[in-house]
Protein backbone atom coordinates (compact mmCIF):
# COMPACT_ATOMS: atom_id res chain seq x y z
CA UNK A 1 0.00 0.00 0.00
CA UNK A 2 1.50 3.50 -1.00
CA UNK A 3 0.64 6.50 0.74
CA UNK A 4 -1.30 7.89 -1.76
CA UNK A 5 -3.58 5.01 -0.33
CA UNK A 6 -3.43 5.84 2.91
CA UNK A 7 -4.09 9.57 2.19
CA UNK A 8 -7.37 8.51 0.50
CA UNK A 9 -8.72 6.00 3.43
CA UNK A 10 -8.29 8.83 5.67
CA UNK A 11 -9.62 11.46 3.30
CA UNK A 12 -12.91 8.81 3.15
CA UNK A 13 -13.30 8.63 6.86
CA UNK A 14 -13.33 12.64 6.83
CA UNK A 15 -10.61 12.83 9.12
CA UNK A 16 -7.53 15.38 9.30
CA UNK A 17 -4.03 14.31 9.49
CA UNK A 18 -3.67 16.86 12.54
CA UNK A 19 -6.50 14.25 14.63
CA UNK A 20 -5.06 11.53 13.23
CA UNK A 21 -1.18 12.30 14.43
CA UNK A 22 -2.96 13.10 17.98
CA UNK A 23 -4.56 9.99 17.09
CA UNK A 24 -1.48 7.43 16.47
CA UNK A 25 0.32 9.65 19.34
CA UNK A 26 2.46 11.00 16.02
CA UNK A 27 3.80 14.41 14.82
CA UNK A 28 1.56 15.50 11.73
CA UNK A 29 4.91 15.93 10.09
CA UNK A 30 5.05 11.80 10.37
CA UNK A 31 1.49 11.47 8.97
CA UNK A 32 2.54 13.65 6.03
CA UNK A 33 5.95 11.69 5.51
CA UNK A 34 3.81 8.32 5.45
CA UNK A 35 1.31 9.99 3.10
CA UNK A 36 3.75 10.87 0.66
CA UNK A 37 5.85 8.10 0.53
CA UNK A 38 5.43 5.52 -2.48
CA UNK A 39 6.71 2.92 0.09
CA UNK A 40 6.15 2.85 4.28
CA UNK A 41 8.77 2.06 6.74
CA UNK A 42 9.89 -1.78 6.81
CA UNK A 43 8.48 -3.25 10.17
CA UNK A 44 5.43 -0.84 10.48
CA UNK A 45 3.68 -1.07 7.70
CA UNK A 46 0.95 -3.59 8.86
CA UNK A 47 0.79 -1.73 11.79
CA UNK A 48 0.14 1.66 9.95
CA UNK A 49 -2.45 0.41 7.23
CA UNK A 50 -4.28 -1.47 9.64
CA UNK A 51 -4.30 1.53 12.19
CA UNK A 52 -5.95 3.74 9.51
CA UNK A 53 -8.02 1.29 8.21
CA UNK A 54 -9.28 0.71 11.79
CA UNK A 55 -9.90 4.59 12.41
CA UNK A 56 -11.71 4.92 8.97
CA UNK A 57 -13.68 1.94 9.91
CA UNK A 58 -15.03 3.54 13.27
CA UNK A 59 -14.48 6.97 12.52
CA UNK A 60 -17.16 7.53 9.13
CA UNK A 61 -19.82 9.06 9.95
CA UNK A 62 -18.59 9.94 14.03
CA UNK A 63 -17.34 13.03 15.49
CA UNK A 64 -15.14 11.21 18.15
CA UNK A 65 -13.26 7.64 18.31
CA UNK A 66 -14.54 5.38 21.23
CA UNK A 67 -14.70 1.97 22.46
CA UNK A 68 -18.14 1.72 22.48
CA UNK A 69 -17.97 2.96 18.01
CA UNK A 70 -15.82 -0.27 17.41
CA UNK A 71 -18.32 -2.91 18.18
CA UNK A 72 -18.50 -5.84 20.29
CA UNK A 73 -17.59 -7.83 17.33
CA UNK A 74 -14.14 -7.10 16.91
CA UNK A 75 -12.01 -7.07 19.82
CA UNK A 76 -8.79 -6.47 18.19
CA UNK A 77 -10.34 -3.20 17.23
CA UNK A 78 -11.24 -2.28 20.51
CA UNK A 79 -7.81 -3.25 22.25
CA UNK A 80 -6.30 -0.88 19.64
CA UNK A 81 -8.83 2.13 20.44
CA UNK A 82 -8.41 1.86 23.63
CA UNK A 83 -4.18 1.57 24.11
CA UNK A 84 -4.23 4.40 21.93
CA UNK A 85 -6.65 6.60 23.81
CA UNK A 86 -4.05 5.45 26.75
CA UNK A 87 -1.32 6.76 24.75
CA UNK A 88 -3.15 10.18 24.08
CA UNK A 89 -3.21 10.04 27.63
CA UNK A 90 0.41 9.38 28.80
CA UNK A 91 1.55 11.69 25.44
CA UNK A 92 -0.68 14.60 27.42
CA UNK A 93 0.36 13.86 30.72
CA UNK A 94 4.28 13.50 29.29
CA UNK A 95 3.81 17.32 27.57
CA UNK A 96 2.63 18.81 31.38
CA UNK A 97 5.50 17.56 32.73
CA UNK A 98 7.62 18.55 29.97
CA UNK A 99 6.27 21.90 30.69
CA UNK A 100 6.55 21.79 34.59
CA UNK A 101 10.37 20.87 33.98
CA UNK A 102 10.88 23.74 31.62
CA UNK A 103 9.19 25.96 34.52
CA UNK A 104 11.77 25.14 36.76
CA UNK A 105 14.38 25.00 35.00
CA UNK A 106 13.29 28.87 33.63
CA UNK A 107 12.67 29.59 37.60
CA UNK A 108 16.35 28.45 38.33
CA UNK A 109 17.54 30.59 35.76
CA UNK A 110 15.95 33.84 37.64
CA UNK A 111 17.39 32.68 40.78
CA UNK A 112 20.71 32.08 39.53
CA UNK A 113 20.59 35.88 37.60
CA UNK A 114 19.61 36.98 41.52
CA UNK A 115 22.27 35.00 43.32
CA UNK A 116 25.13 36.41 40.51
CA UNK A 117 23.80 40.15 40.75
CA UNK A 118 23.92 39.64 44.81
CA UNK A 119 27.49 38.40 44.33
CA UNK A 120 28.29 41.18 42.01
CA UNK A 121 26.69 43.97 44.53
CA UNK A 122 29.16 42.45 47.21
CA UNK A 123 31.57 42.80 45.40
CA UNK A 124 31.81 46.34 44.63
CA UNK A 125 30.68 46.66 48.32
CA UNK A 126 33.71 45.37 48.99
CA UNK A 127 35.55 47.23 46.67
CA UNK A 128 34.29 50.57 47.70
CA UNK A 129 35.43 49.59 51.50
CA UNK A 130 38.54 48.54 50.58
CA UNK A 131 39.41 51.91 48.90
CA UNK A 132 37.94 53.94 51.42
CA UNK A 133 40.41 52.04 53.84
CA UNK A 134 43.27 52.72 51.65
CA UNK A 135 41.94 56.62 51.10
CA UNK A 136 41.60 57.05 54.91
CA UNK A 137 43.89 54.64 55.84
CA UNK A 138 41.61 53.72 58.69
CA UNK A 139 39.92 49.68 58.76
CA UNK A 140 36.26 49.88 59.48
CA UNK A 141 35.12 47.24 61.97
CA UNK A 142 31.55 46.05 61.84
CA UNK A 143 32.26 43.36 64.52
CA UNK A 144 30.85 39.51 63.99
CA UNK A 145 27.96 38.16 62.64
CA UNK A 146 26.46 35.78 64.65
Amino acid sequence: MTGKELQAIRKRAKITQIQLSELMGVSLQTISNYESATELPSGKSDYIINFYKNVAENKAGNDTLSSNSVGKENSENRILLEILNEMKDLRRDFDIMKDDRENERKQNDVLRKQLQLAINVLRSLDRDLSENEKSTGTKQDFGKIK
